[in-house]
């Protein structure tokens, strides 16, 4: 994803809310894919993801 993106689903449910994408996101483990659907640049598409491990701060 790039900045500005603005996300509007996740494995073909809406994203209304941060919220609504962590929730998606912790139903996962490290190595799964996901397919995000963003509003990039006024035009909608779906991009595909592999989820990693958070690093460390």
């Amino acid at each position: 994803m790039l900045s500005g993106d603005t996300v509007i689903g996740a494995n073909g449910e809406k994203i209304s809310a941060f919220s609504d994408l962590q929730r998606a996101v912790f139903r996962l483990k490290v190595g799964d894919r996901m397919d995000i659907s963003v509003v990039r640049g006024g035009k909608q598409q779906t991009l595909t993801v592999t989820l990693g491990e958070m690093p460390n701060p």
